[in-house]
């Protein structure tokens, strides 16, 4: 039998775990020992697997700023300014704490900075994190055909 060990979680991160095991409709506990198992026995977690949790971590960032309309509007206009131009851009202060983001795109991917801390998303990511936060994906587009 094996020694239990507790281990410290922070809560976005729990959160994003219970979400991906919601999504593959696995409990948490069971969704936690398949990675464990993963990782033990042979390859690691593939790579989009990796991206979607971080995109999920980051959509929970922003989620829980409680950002106005404007301001969502003006970080997801610097990602795509970022993502399509390649110039790095700034953002602030946004939130009630007044937080600055700045955007920097690297080869295939977006850098986000917030002061010391930063994460890296793949630009299809970067491009779905801007969608959701500009408020796109609640939009129905109708064809030309349609109208």
């Amino acid at each position: 039998m094996q020694d239990k060990q507790l281990v410290m979680i922070k809560p976005d991160l729990w959160e994003a775990i219970s979400q991906r095991a919601r999504s593959e409709q696995l409990t948490t506990e069971t969704w936690l020992a398949r990675q464990l198992a993963r990782d033990t026995q042979g390859p690691t977690p593939c790579a989009d697997d990796l991206d979607a949790t971080m995109l999920d971590l980051t959509l929970k960032h922003f989620a829980d700023l409680d950002l106005d309309a404007d301001e969502r509007r003006a970080i997801a206009s610097a990602i795509m300014t970022a993502t399509e131009r390649g110039e790095p851009c700034q953002v602030g202060p946004t939130g009630r704490l007044g937080r600055y983001y700045r955007f920097q795109r690297r080869t295939d991917a977006l850098r986000i900075q917030l002061g010391e801390g930063a994460v890296t998303l793949p630009i299809e990511y970067a491009l779905r994190l801007a969608t959701r936060l500009h408020g796109a994906d609640s939009v129905h587009l109708v064809d030309d055909m349609a109208a």
